[in-house]
């Protein structure tokens, strides 16, 4: 059924004889009004359009303002230098999304991606006043004047007069018929544009003295032909005058507008006369509000979800919401006061038991007492009602028995009757058409034909009243408890199936055998639980149940689940209901549709059905504020998906960017191309909005700013995010939206933008200060090398200068001190063999021949030293060699040398020679005057960047002190070993020495050789 039918709930209407439904004026509720003090430019509205995009655009007398259910956006249209506002006349939208409004005296407006182009008779309009627009399926646009018509084909206008077959150059409404038909009526007649030409359409109107002005046309979906002037309407397809408006009167009703509703219905705005359907070949007026006032409607628009609005002279913008959950209202003729049980017979009637008032029976629109207004015996304190398959309808009592009521005669039962109890809690018809009754005392009766038995704990019962009761489709019954026991009946004997709730201690309120088989279980305080195929299944506020109070459970005909909960009215969908059975399952999905609560009388536990399914698909519920009657057929129970957009951004409070592709949106900002933001972000406001026209109350939102925020934001009802400063980078804006069934539905279009990088963080900005970088630490290496250069060549310079000094040393040393103790030997010696005696003299001659012996070996040395020739390891190495082997000649001790096979030529100082050659003669000295040795050995090594040389004898040995200046060899003191350890240590090496009594001693003198063949040591 189209959504336009369900304002029957909201707006039931009835012929003008009979007068106005009760149901009409007491759903108020149903209907919403905007006016000026809401955000409207004006009360007056002439002009409703919704586009494609969802946006509901208004026309007023004021100006043009786009609506997104919640806030008026005014659209500047700008029309002249002064500030007159733009009184709108017309609306429409061609296939390429472009807006089209029509002024009075201010001409034409196209408004496009934000931008409004402005047409009047400068650009070839007939004239400034539009009186009416309509679009084709070509994209061009049809313009209706008081000078003649209009047509924009995109380049440009045509115009049509009187000249071209128009019967009037007043053109009242222009129509485009779902066939292709452009429709034209004028002032005195109507004509149609077909084939390239316009051709007259008579009819006539069977009517004296009526004025055919300002006559519309309208060819509905089944290609009917309707045409409407100030008073009439008329169907031209079948040449029938349905109606004049008060005809016998003078002209009080003009017909305005007319909107065919997606069942077929005809709305018509009026004014003088409101709002009236026409269906059925009938005219019914649709109340307005409580007080009933006739609204002067000048336009009408149904939207997407089926809601009607309604644009009026002086009356603002109405709304009229299709309902399809409503409680039944004494109007309807139930009492005041809770309902207890609902029941249904095979005719499809309701009977509702109330806790105070009787029993009631009817259908959607009325209820009567049953037993007339007297009523019958059973009127206080119903606890359950069944109707069994004869007919009879049986009601359980709290404190007076069981009832009976069968073509006007009552049966009673109390204790008197044998019940164990006169508290009934429950009543139910099983398959076999007997009655099964529950009492407080916990057992069961069956009544069946003229026989009834009693149940107890010798069948299995377990002694605690029985809460609920239902057949099962495989015979026998369920039964719940108050202690929240399940059992099973079948073939008068009870088992205990399962315990529900918490710890088994909570009251079974309903039980329901649903699809598959499965049985839900609704408790007090314990939640739903389901029994199938031998698992046990719960739901409680923890996993997505509303409230732990289930008083009914039912199933629709889609098979969805339906739920009466402490906290309203909810629905499970069925492919969300599979869900929460598979394995690692979400939270239950219930969908909120009302806020009837379903609390049960806690003096009084338990009783009969509080929810049951129509054969006409209507839901009934019993809840707490009494009786809901849902039409889940509607569509509307099934959330239509709705959009959400990204209205607008505003960087540091400048003026907002649009962000909408639509005729209002702008066109700088897409997806594909990223946002300029401003260099500097200071501060940020995206405002953003969900078009849902029937609940925009029940949208939630959340947004969620990727590059900032780690996780989604809510929002609530709040349409807009706000941030502060933000860093330079990409960001991108999303937002979603959600109703009452819970899914969020994200805005298909996002805000990405970048906030540029500072001019000094830029990526050239950082190449050229790594270049800098590059350049100064070069520039630097440069001049410390250079530094250390010219230092490295004064310090060569200087070296070799000293070398050159130290060559002419060496060299005037053995040239001239050497020759001439070369002749002191020589001449002592020849002395020494001249005076051929042994006195005194001749041992003063040996002593100065062998003193000079000495010193020319002394001096050979000082040369040997002081020689630059001799700076390496191997000319040390060979000169220790050699020194070792003479200094040991013509003496008892044998010297044993072993070499490296290769010694490597590593620079060696002056002074590392001289400190290192004085050691060593040092340690051959102890070995020669000390050691008592007859043998030594001489080791030298080059490993591991180091130079080795280790003097080892065979002597006496000693033992040393562990001081650093300790004993020399044999105990003597003195200080060789001392100054061997400080020339080593002088020098970056060590002198390590090993002796032990009777064992020898080696000596060890090692220094480390600098990596690289041109550096010393």
């Amino acid at each position: 059924m189209g959504a336009v039918a369900w304002f029957a709930a909201a707006t039931l209407l009835t012929g003008l004889a009979r007068g106005a439904d009760p149901d009409l004026a007491e759903r108020a509720e149903a209907m919403h009004v905007w006016s000026a003090a809401d955000g409207l430019p004006s009360d007056s509205v002439r002009a409703i359009l919704q586009t494609r995009d969802g946006f509901l655009w208004l026309g007023t007398s004021a100006g043009l303002v786009r609506f997104d259910s919640v806030k008026f956006t005014e659209m500047n249209l700008a029309a002249s230098a002064t500030n007159n506002p733009v009184r709108v006349t017309a609306l429409c939208e061609n296939s390429d999304g472009h807006l089209w409004i029509g002024t009075q005296q201010q001409g034409l407006f196209e408004l496009n991606r934000g931008k409004a182009r402005h047409f009047t008779m400068a650009q070839e309009l007939l004239d400034d006043h539009i009186t009416s627009l309509a679009a084709d399926p070509l994209g061009s646009v049809w313009i209706g004047s008081p000078s003649g018509l209009n047509l924009w084909t995109g380049g440009g206008f045509k115009s049509f007069t009187t000249r071209d077959g128009l019967p009037d150059k007043f053109v009242a409404g222009v129509n485009v018929a779902r066939s292709g038909t452009v429709w034209i009526t004028t002032r005195v007649g109507m004509c149609r544009f077909i084939h390239g030409r316009i051709e007259p359409y008579a009819f006539q109107t069977r009517s004296q003295g009526r004025s055919p002005e300002y006559l519309g046309v309208y060819e509905d979906r089944t290609g009917n032909l309707w045409a409407f002037g100030d008073t009439y309407l008329i169907n031209l397809s079948e040449g029938k005058r349905l109606n004049y408006f008060r005809s016998s009167e003078p002209p009080s009703v003009r017909i305005w507008s007319l909107c065919e509703g997606r069942d077929g219905r005809l709305w018509i705005g009026t004014s003088g006369g409101g709002l009236f359907c026409f269906e059925d070949n009938r005219f019914r007026p649709v109340i307005l509000g409580e007080d009933r006032r006739p609204y002067d409607v000048r336009a009408l628009c149904e939207d997407q979800e089926g809601n009607l609005w309604l644009g009026t002279s002086g009356g603002g913008l109405i709304q009229l919401r299709p309902q399809s959950v409503r409680i039944v209202r004494a109007e309807q003729g139930l009492p005041t006061g809770p309902p207890t049980a609902l029941a249904l017979d095979a005719g499809g009637r309701i009977y509702v038991g109330m806790q105070h008032g009787g029993l009631f029976v009817g259908e959607s629109r009325r209820f009567d007492r049953l037993g007339g207004d007297d009523g019958w015996e059973a009127q206080n304190l119903l606890t359950s009602v069944c109707v069994a398959g004869d007919g009879t309808v049986w009601a359980g009592t709290l404190g007076d028995g069981l009832y009976a009521l069968r073509n006007g005669r009552s049966i009673h039962f109390t204790t008197a009757d044998g019940l164990a109890d006169d508290t009934v809690l429950v009543v139910c018809a099983d398959r076999d058409r007997s009655v099964w009754a529950g009492t407080s005392a916990g057992t069961v009766h069956r009544f069946a034909r003229e026989n009834w038995t009693r149940f107890d704990t010798a069948q299995g019962l377990p002694g605690t009243p029985v809460t609920a009761m239902i057949p099962s489709a495989a015979g026998g019954l369920w039964l719940g408890t108050r202690d929240g026991r399940i059992l099973r009946e079948k073939d008068g004997t009870f088992s205990s199936i399962a315990a529900v709730g918490d710890s088994g201690r909570r009251a079974v309120l309903a039980l329901y055998e649903g699809e598959r088989g499965r049985l839900w279980v609704g408790t007090d305080g314990g939640g739903l639980t389901c029994l199938t195929d031998g698992s046990k299944w719960s739901w409680n506020t923890t996993n997505g149940l509303p409230s732990d109070i289930v008083a009914a459970v039912t199933e629709d005909r889609a098979r969805n689940l339906w739920l009466a909960t402490g906290a309203g009215i909810y629905r499970v969908r069925r492919a969300d209901l599979h869900k929460a059975f598979d394995p690692g399952r979400g939270p239950l999905v219930c969908q909120w549709i009302s806020d009837a609560k379903t609390l049960p009388d806690s003096a009084a536990v338990g009783g009969g059905t509080r929810a049951l399914t129509a054969p006409d698909g209507a839901l009934w519920f019993a809840t707490s504020g009494g009786v809901l009657n849902v039409d889940a057929r509607r569509s509307e129970i099934e959330p239509a998906a709705f959009p959400v957009y990204i209205e607008s951004a505003t960087f540091n409070r400048q003026p907002p960017i649009s962000l909408l592709q639509g005729a209002s949106g702008s066109s700088v900002v897409t997806n594909r191309v990223p946002f300029g933001a401003p260099a500097e972000v200071r501060s940020l406001e995206i405002h953003f909005t969900a078009l849902n026209f029937t609940a925009p109350e029940e949208i939630r939102f959340r947004h969620k700013l990727e590059g900032f925020d780690p996780e989604w934001v809510e929002d609530g009802r709040v349409r807009s995010a706000r941030y502060g400063r933000l860093p330079y980078g990409r960001y991108r804006f999303r937002v979603a939206a959600r109703n009452g069934d819970g899914r969020w539905r994200e805005a298909a279009e996002t805000f990405t933008f970048v906030v540029p990088t500072p001019l000094y963080f830029q990526g050239w900005a950082i190449a050229v200060y790594a270049l800098a970088v590059v350049a100064l630490i070069a520039g630097l290496v440069r001049m410390v090398s250079h530094r250390r250069l010219r230092v490295a060549l004064v310090r060569l310079e200087q070296q070799q200068s000293l070398e050159r000094e130290r060559m002419r040393i060496a060299r005037d040393m053995h040239d001239e001190m050497g020759s001439k103790l070369t002749k002191i030997s020589f001449l002592s010696e020849h002395a020494q063999v001249e005076a051929k005696s042994a006195g005194p003299l001749a041992g003063k001659i040996a002593t100065i021949a062998q003193t000079s012996r000495e010193l020319l070996k002394t001096m050979d040395e000082i040369v040997w030293v002081v020689n630059p020739r001799n700076d390496t390891l191997e000319n040390l190495a060979a000169y220790l060699a050699d020194y070792a082997v003479e200094y040991f000649q013509n003496t008892r001790i044998e010297c044993e040398l072993r070499l490296p096979r290769e010694i490597p030529q590593h620079p060696l100082s002056s002074e590392t020679r001289h400190n290192l050659f004085l050691a060593f003669e040092e340690a051959l000295n102890n070995v020669l005057k000390h050691a008592a040795a007859t043998g030594v050995k001489v080791e030298m090594s080059v490993t591991d960047g180091q130079f080795e040389l280790t003097v080892t004898d065979n002597g006496g040995g000693f033992a040393p002190s562990g001081a650093a200046d300790g004993p020399d060899l044999n105990g003597r003191g003195g200080n060789g070993l001392k100054n061997m350890r400080q020339r080593l240590t002088a020098i970056g090496g060590d002198c390590l020495v090993s002796s032990r009594p009777g064992l020898g001693t080696t000596v060890t003198l090692r220094i480390q050789l600098k990596k690289g063949s041109s550096g010393e040591l």
